[in-house]
């Protein structure tokens, strides 16, 4: 067993086999569930996919079959996550009682969706963590889901202005680094619920650090939406080097569970390095050509844009473009502390 897929398989809940009164674990059957949903009735709709995705979790049941339950549960998860989004955007922040609330539980339905379909990973490449021979379709649909999802738990942090959970950046890295011991961190994957981009580990991953680098705390909630959109459209143009060589002054300690720095921790065996000079480049050449008072717009291949204003460009650019030197000299030896 390779040392990425025993990582990737640490804390596990305990599952059995599903019986009569379990939640449905084939297709068919889970498609007819969501049909029976009171879509018209938010709460009661959203408890009901929460303790269903949360059931499936501890569940033992076909590989295969679990993808196609979590791929089409997805669809009205993200019905439900978009409605939320409405009693959170525009709040005063700190958010009250109420609406962390709403805020946690978006975070809550994210790390189960990433912890389905990491469950699929473990079970398809059991016992020694290899892709099975003609399985790889299975294998990398599960890992790009698994890290979209954990990714975007983080973006729901940023949004409801609350601490990232422990743990979050680690299972992001596990999930990584198990993907490059299997050659599949550039392999992409398409969504249908974002039109127009296909989604690899890598450029998962490397929005993931690109939003984090943004301090997205400081950023509004409306400018947290449009930049995290943008970013999965920008990372194609960062370089994430796996070696911890090159020129990127972002350090990123992958055994650790800490976002990336210009530092890590002393003992870091394993340091990846993430290089924005090429992406403020590219980005800076389009800024240059517009307007002062106009907007950028990044664009996917099928045309889909996110329209930016240059100030929060320009913050952007700062913010990625940071050369890891002081800005000032330090106070001179000598004096009393």
């Amino acid at each position: 067993m390779s040392a990425e897929f025993l990582r990737l398989t640490r804390d596990q809940p305990v599952r059995r086999k599903p019986n009569k009164d379990s939640f449905p674990t084939q297709a068919k059957a889970v498609k007819q569930w969501i049909d029976e949903l009171p879509l018209a009735n938010s709460g009661v709709t959203a408890k009901m996919l929460y303790n269903g995705l949360k059931e499936l979790n501890t569940l033992e049941f076909d590989t295969v079959a679990r993808l196609e339950v979590l791929e089409l549960l997805r669809q009205p998860i993200n019905f439900t996550l978009t409605g939320m989004d409405k009693h959170v955007i525009g709040q005063p922040l700190p958010l009250p009682a109420q609406k962390r609330q709403i805020g946690q539980v978006m975070k809550d339905f994210h790390r189960e969706l990433s912890l389905g379909y990491k469950l699929a990973i473990i079970d398809l490449c059991s016992p020694r963590g290899a892709v099975p021979f003609l399985r790889g379709r299975y294998a990398i649909l599960a890992v790009v889901r698994a890290m979209q999802h954990m990714s975007a738990l983080l973006g729901k942090c940023y949004l409801t202005y609350s601490e990232v959970p422990s743990t979050a950046w680690s299972e992001l890295y596990q999930l990584f680094a198990y993907a490059v011991s299997q050659g599949l961190h550039e392999k992409l994957e398409k969504d249908p619920q974002i039109p127009g981009v296909s989604i690899s580990p890598l450029s998962c991953l490397t929005q993931a650090l690109l939003m984090f680098l943004t301090n997205p705390y400081r950023l509004t909630q409306r400018e947290i939406v449009d930049v995290e959109a943008a970013t999965r459209i920008w990372a194609a143009h960062a370089v994430l080097n796996l070696e911890g060589r090159g020129e990127g002054v972002f350090l990123i300690d992958a055994e650790s569970d800490s976002p990336p720095g210009v530092r890590t921790g002393e003992k870091a065996s394993r340091v990846w390095r993430l290089d924005c000079s090429s992406l403020v480049t590219n980005v800076r050449t389009g800024f240059d050509h517009v307007g002062r008072d106009q907007l950028m717009v990044p664009r996917t291949k099928l045309g889909q844009s996110v329209p930016l204003h240059l100030e929060l460009i320009e913050r952007l650019l700062v913010a990625w473009g940071f050369g890891g030197e002081r800005t000032h000299q330090r106070m001179p030896a000598g004096h009393m502390l």
